[in-house]
């Protein structure tokens, strides 16, 4: 006699091909016997084999996502069983602050980079207030600030990091003078 055993299987969605991901799963068979296995994967599924039982499972986190859920439970009574864990990118906001121009006027700027796991990045903003808020993952850009009539800016392009936290640009504008010489 062997003893049935059923697949469990995690499946995910949401990380690059190739990425690896891990669970662990632990429990108690329907005989009594304690089971703590972990379970690596460069695909999209995991898959246990257990027999009956009731079972708990942690996946662990990756770098730079979220998962939608990182525990459960698992009852196997005689049936395969599968459950869904959906990664998405975690995101940080990044802020362009501009000063010294009125309330209205509109303004623009273009974001572009690479996130951390190899993705190119091309976003243009425009706004009417005084902010623009791009939300992207951790990875390196560059951002350009288009100019405005009648005004400069103290700068128009500039780098940034994004390593897990909020990053702030201030811009301040100021308006653009000419000299009057006044002859008698």
């Amino acid at each position: 006699w062997t003893i049935a055993t059923y697949s469990i299987t995690l499946m995910e969605n949401g990380i690059p091909n190739g990425t690896t991901w891990l669970a662990t799963l632990t429990g108690t068979t329907f005989y009594g016997q304690s089971v703590n296995v972990t379970s690596s994967s460069t695909t999209d599924t995991i898959t246990f084999n257990e027999p009956n039982g009731s079972y708990s499972y942690i996946v662990s986190g990756i770098s730079g996502y979220r998962a939608n859920l990182y525990s459960g439970t698992i009852n196997v009574n005689g049936n395969p069983v599968s459950n869904f864990v959906t990664w998405t990118i975690i995101t940080y906001p990044i802020t362009i602050s501009e000063t010294g121009i009125p309330s209205g006027t509109s303004r623009l700027a273009t974001l572009k980079g690479t996130t951390f796991n190899g993705q190119y990045i091309n976003v243009t903003l425009s706004s009417i207030t005084n902010t623009l808020t791009f939300n992207e993952p951790n990875g390196t850009y560059s951002y350009v600030i288009s100019g405005i009539s009648g005004y400069k800016a103290n700068t128009y392009s500039g780098t940034i990091n994004v390593n897990g936290n909020t990053v702030s640009v201030s811009i301040n504008w100021t308006v653009i003078t000419y000299p009057i010489t006044i002859t008698e």
